[in-house]
């Protein structure tokens, strides 16, 4: 089915084409690249807000902005950024339906992002921020520095979007939120309600994603929150049965049925009884698992060289 598909977006493709009226924005020598690239993709015909002044309402890291933040800063700009993973065909059928796309890609032993706007059977055409004018990348040389095929779609509202795979990008992008999110959690290290509340938000993103909800079960129980701790024993142990250790530690604390969600619950049982302190660990999630991309703005210290002297 997914080559079917792949296979129809390529038969409607025309050879070339290119996103016209796209302003160019240079980041500096800060790590602003995913910032300057996401203005660029959503002003076409007019000229981009000042980059600093977008900035302002965003988290700045050392490394740079995460592209979370850069997607939920689009939005009341109408635009639906959708952080996913793109085949070079589904790059080219967003671009020939005028979808903007930033692309994570290498830049050395960091990373860098820059603004997909068009392609021809040479390769595609790139606004890069650390550069002064648009550059064409070989198709070849794109394959060598795209980073894991990661993207953010900038769909502009009302955008014509045919046979593009809308909810399979939805999807993605609920599952990178909730990486992230969790991501986040994990770095506090220690049991606190401002990880709960991290939890909180991967889990409204990622409801199925096992280890996620394991780990907020076992903050919830290191705060004391034992019926809370217990149903997301048991929703981790039904969202993936082949892996033993939620329902291990559900049976264990003594976790009775009616701990679980509603929609497993099978009987109603008598409040659990007292025990044992929770651990005040938090386990990593199973290693099949990817971890949450890193922030993609990694600033050059000077002008990069081209894409095809790249690594």
């Amino acid at each position: 089915m997914k080559l079917l598909a792949l296979w129809l977006l390529l038969a409607d493709l025309p050879a070339a084409h290119r996103i016209e009226g796209v302003p160019h924005v240079l980041q500096g020598q800060a790590p602003f690249c995913a910032a300057a690239a996401a203005l660029m993709g959503v002003s076409r015909g007019q000229p981009a807000p000042p980059l600093l002044e977008f900035v302002r309402t965003l988290p700045v890291a050392a490394d740079g902005i995460p592209f979370l933040e850069i997607c939920d800063a689009l939005q009341p700009r109408g635009v639906e950024a959708r952080v996913v993973l793109l085949t070079i065909t589904e790059l080219k059928a967003a671009l020939a339906r005028d979808i903007p796309v930033i692309l994570a890609v290498r830049e050395g032993q960091g990373r860098h992002a820059v603004l997909a706007v068009g392609y021809d059977p040479g390769g595609i055409l790139v606004h890069d921020p650390a550069l002064p004018t648009p550059v064409p990348w070989s198709y070849q040389a794109l394959i060598r520095r795209w980073a894991g095929r990661q993207a953010v779609v900038l769909l502009p509202a009302g955008a014509e979007v045919g046979d593009l795979p809308l909810d399979q990008w939805r999807a993605q992008d609920g599952r990178y939120r909730a990486l992230e999110w969790a991501l986040r959690a994990e770095q506090l290290a220690t049991p606190t309600p401002d990880m709960l509340a991290l939890y909180d938000r991967a889990v409204e993103a990622g409801p199925g994603l096992a280890p996620i909800r394991f780990n907020r079960a076992r903050v919830r129980l290191a705060l004391g929150q034992q019926a809370e701790g217990c149903a997301d024993l048991w929703a981790a142990a039904e969202l993936d049965p082949t892996w033993e250790l939620p329902r291990q530690q559900a049976e264990g604390l003594s976790c009775p049925p009616a701990a679980q969600p509603p929609e497993t619950m099978e009987e109603t049982a008598p409040a659990p009884a007292p025990v044992e302190a929770a651990p005040a660990t938090v386990e990593a999630p199973p290693a099949a698992l990817e971890a949450a991309p890193a922030s993609m703005d990694a600033a050059p210290a000077s002008a990069p060289p081209g894409p095809d002297a790249g690594p």
